[in-house]
């Protein structure tokens, strides 16, 4: 027995068990099985064919009693889940893609690997063009969740890869089990008594009549080789061209030489008598009747067809190969073959190298890994989506910066949207999917549409249900994390098709925000709309991340949250405090230094900051403004003249984001202000991060997210309740004592790593997974 084997139970799938190699194939693994000790299950669409009665006793047969395959995935899922089985494999499109399917819908955890036993790009399904591209279609979409992928051959697994666009090193190939022990002839190996007796020579094929198999050729070339030799053709197999194929033995004039009555279950005795095999197929996976002849010592003449003559004859060495299609010259091997000697023990030799137990090794390898390969397959999986993409400065820095660090332990798949002037970037494109694919997050770009407006929208969140449904049910991810709205309507889509769960990683009350910020009238539509997703985010959402507690104690008093409010976890936006870092002080001497970084437009009061700089001229006269700031120069210059503020104190710089911490540490402290609004409660300004991580204290505002707690909390600023001159020139005494103080600098970075440190961040994040995980 082996070790794996107590009370593990593994199931094969088929449609039935009539006669056919991948049906022998399959008996035969699963009779192995069994032998070894495992619980075996033969799950059947229909309970028929030859094969049943070569069953172990012990094995089960479930017949599902299916007529039509698109109707088989609700009692296979109906089955997964009251036989709970550790692993299927299933054999054959489209039961391969069924299985991948039921296992999904089912949520039971067993292992599934599929099987395909042809050469897909030879195939006579391909015939009708819908149905090629359904096949082709699908397993490049679903196979990639499998377990495993096996191919019959080298040739059959490189034909698949190319066929259904999969990575070659994801398929295993497995050579059909054929050899094992000697059974005793079957009882129907009798006849028929004209090719069975006599001193002609006696050649033999077996297969179904398919036209595939090619026995046109293979009987045109028979009767070229009677025309020089004694010989007799038995052909073991039935199917739909017998019609045919009768036809063409009358048209040869060859009845009395050709013999075809039909499937035997059990061809060993017939491989035993004949002088030679014969295989005509112009494709194949691997053909088991090559290696049952050579099994038996019997001499074999194949074409060399895709896939598997080839390799089992290890490119003519025992067996000889011809063109596919060429009945002469299948003729002409045919007839130096009977005319040759052959090492017979030779044959039985390579036959070994298709035994029974080294195919069952290997399956059993892939159905019932090693533990370190389970653990590494059943890490939990995140799909992350972003409505931003990542090749902005926004998407490298508050995306990449935590999932990098997020994925040890995990397997993350991210959805971004990208601009088309930041994709034409090639060399930048190039450099982050390299940085991505480094970390060991898998990156599935989206095109960002902006035209016309709704409707681009419309179409992007389309696209991204699209692909995140691929993505969930192929890689079975378990959490959808989505950052913001947009991104938040293709998780919730995902979730009620899927059941995964739903991490709602809010940024802000956005709909309130386009009020605010005076794009849409409170009044409106599309307020209202977004305004009911949010509803429905925040009631379906299995997690919410928060930015600010301001904003948690603001949804506290939502109505509709009212005995349902879902857990939420507050992770401001952190910053690199690894490079926003105290420095050496690079002051260039004279008076106190007010430092300004960023915008100055939009959401900032830029006006009141210039202001405050006045009132701080009065109070320090030698003080100097030094604000930072790329693209608004001529608004900033214009709203500092109006104020009268002297060109000689300001200086206005642009910095890179690299080159914004050597500029803090020219300034004693910084300002900014940031509008009031309802909406700017689930606000964390990074830039607060970022100056305090510099060891500088802040001048700020009240009523915008947790900003005047941290500030005031941890006396590392002052937050201006009113922007009235008495109150600013108090806030600015306040401050200036402050930043005359030594202690404030080290009580800023401690602010800083307690409130916004990235460290802290993807640990507040990664315990917000374990939490939904441990919760599905």
């Amino acid at each position: 027995m082996s070790p794996l084997a107590e009370n593990t139970l593994v199931s094969f799938f088929l449609p039935d068990l009539r006669g056919g190699g991948a049906e022998r194939v399959t008996v035969n693994l699963a009779n192995s099985f069994a032998q070894r000790g495992y619980k075996v299950d033969m799950v059947l669409l229909s309970a028929t064919g030859e094969f049943l009665a070569d069953l172990r006793p012990e094995i089960h047969v479930v017949d599902l009693q299916v007529v039509r395959l698109r109707s088989a995935i609700f009692p296979l899922v109906r089955y997964l889940r009251q036989a709970r089985p550790t692993a299927i494999l299933a054999c054959m499109w489209p039961l391969t893609v069924i299985t991948l399917w039921a296992r999904f819908l089912s949520r039971v955890p067993v292992r599934v690997v599929v099987a395909e036993h042809t050469t897909w790009s030879r195939s006579e399904l391909l015939r009708r063009r819908s149905v090629g591209w359904q096949v082709r279609t699908s397993m490049h979409r679903v196979f990639p969740g499998a377990d495993g992928i096996v191919a019959v051959s080298q040739g059959a697994a490189e034909d698949l890869a190319r066929f259904a666009n999969l990575n070659r090193n994801a398929i295993t190939v497995i050579y059909n089990p054929v050899v094992g022990d000697e059974k005793p002839p079957a009882s129907d190996a009798l006849g028929p008594t004209g090719w069975w007796t006599g001193a002609h020579h006696r050649v033999l094929a077996v297969g179904t009549l398919k036209v595939i198999k090619d026995y046109v050729t293979l009987l045109n070339a028979f009767a070229i080789l009677r025309q020089g030799c004694d010989a007799r053709l038995l052909i073991l197999g039935e199917g739909e061209c017998r019609p045919a194929l009768e036809a063409e033995v009358r048209r040869l004039g060859i009845e009395g030489s050709v013999f075809m009555p039909g499937f035997v279950k059990d061809a060993s005795p017939y491989y035993q008598q004949a002088d030679l095999h014969v295989l005509s197929s112009t494709g194949e996976g691997l053909p088991t009747v090559i290696i049952e002849a050579l099994a038996t010592g019997t001499p074999v003449v194949s074409t060399d067809c895709p896939s598997g003559p080839r390799e089992i004859l290890s490119d003519g060495k025992f067996g000889r190969l011809v063109p596919v299609g060429d009945a002469a010259a299948l003729a002409a091997a045919m007839a130096e073959s009977l005319a040759a000697t052959h090492d017979h023990a030779a044959l039985k030799a390579r036959a070994q190298d298709f035994s029974i137990d080294k195919a069952v090794d290997q399956y059993e390898e892939l159905l019932f890994p090693p533990a370190a390969d389970v653990a590494e397959s059943l890490k939990p999986g995140v799909l992350y989506i972003s409505y931003d993409g990542m090749l902005e400065p926004l998407g490298q820095s508050q995306v990449l910066a935590y999932l990098k660090r997020l994925v040890d332990g995990r397997r993350i798949h991210l959805i971004s949207f990208e601009k088309a002037e930041d994709w034409a970037n090639t060399t930048e494109r190039e450099r982050i999917a390299h940085d991505i694919a480094s970390a060991g997050i898998v990156w599935h770009p989206l095109r960002y549409h902006k035209r016309p407006s709704a409707l681009a929208t419309l179409w992007d969140i389309a696209c991204g249900i699209f692909v995140g449904l691929w993505l969930v049910v192929r890689h079975r991810l378990r959490i959808v994390h989505a950052r913001s709205y947009v991104a938040s309507v293709m998780a919730l889509a995902l979730k009620r098709l899927t059941g995964v769960k739903f991490g709602f990683d809010m940024r802000g009350f956005w709909a309130d925000e386009r009020v605010d910020g005076g794009l849409w009238p409170r009044s409106g539509r599309m307020f209202r709309v977004a305004k009911g997703f949010e509803r429905r985010f925040l009631l379906a959402a299995d997690h919410v991340v928060s930015l600010t507690h301001a904003a948690v104690r603001e949804m506290q008093r939502f109505a509709y949250l009212k005995g349902c409010m879902p857990p939420v976890t507050v992770i401001p936006t952190c910053a690199d405090l690894a490079r926003f870092v105290p420095m050496p002080s690079l002051h260039s001497g004279g008076g106190f230094v007010l430092g300004y970084v960023g915008s100055a437009g939009t959401w900032y009061l830029f006006d009141e900051v210039v202001a405050c700089f006045a009132q701080l001229l009065r109070i320090q006269p030698d003080a100097r403004f030094l604000i930072v700031n790329r693209g608004e120069h001529a608004y900033i210059l214009e709203r500092l003249a109006a104020a009268g503020v002297p060109d000689t104190a300001v200086e206005l710089t642009t910095a890179t984001h690299a080159e914004v911490p050597r500029q803090m540490a020219r300034m004693d402290a910084g300002i900014f202000f940031i509008k009031p609004v309802f909406s700017k409660q689930a606000s964390a300004p990074t830039k607060l991060a970022e100056f305090l991580g510099c060891g500088i204290p802040c001048l700020g505002n009240a009523g915008v997210g947790d900003m005047a707690e941290v500030l005031e909390g941890e006396q590392v600023g002052v937050a201006l309740a009113s922007f009235d001159e008495a109150s600013m020139a108090a806030a600015l005494q306040q401050l200036l004592l402050l930043a005359a103080d030594p202690a404030t600098r080290g009580r800023c970075v401690a602010a800083a790593e307690r409130h916004f440190s990235l460290d802290e961040g993807v640990a507040r994040y990664a315990a917000v997974y374990e939490q939904m995980i441990a919760a599905s």
